[in-house]
């Protein structure tokens, strides 16, 4: 029997999701539905980090907007 285990970072996952669209969307409709609480997610992010990700965020809603 071979038993595999693997251990991968949240930043490690953002990354390969960021390199695929159409997964990174299946990724972020399961993070809506889950319902994450959005300020203990900012409670994680600092300085330049925070800047990016409400970048991102902001030009997602925008984009999401126009349709």
């Amino acid at each position: 029997m071979i038993h595999l285990n693997h251990s991968v970072t949240g930043g490690q996952i953002g990354a390969e999701l960021a390199n695929d669209e159409e997964e990174l969307a299946y990724a972020l409709v399961a993070i809506a539905e889950a319902g994450p609480s959005d300020t203990e997610i900012a409670d994680h992010l600092h300085g330049s980090d925070r800047e990016a990700v409400r970048d991102f965020c902001n030009a997602l809603a925008i984009t999401l907007a126009d349709d």
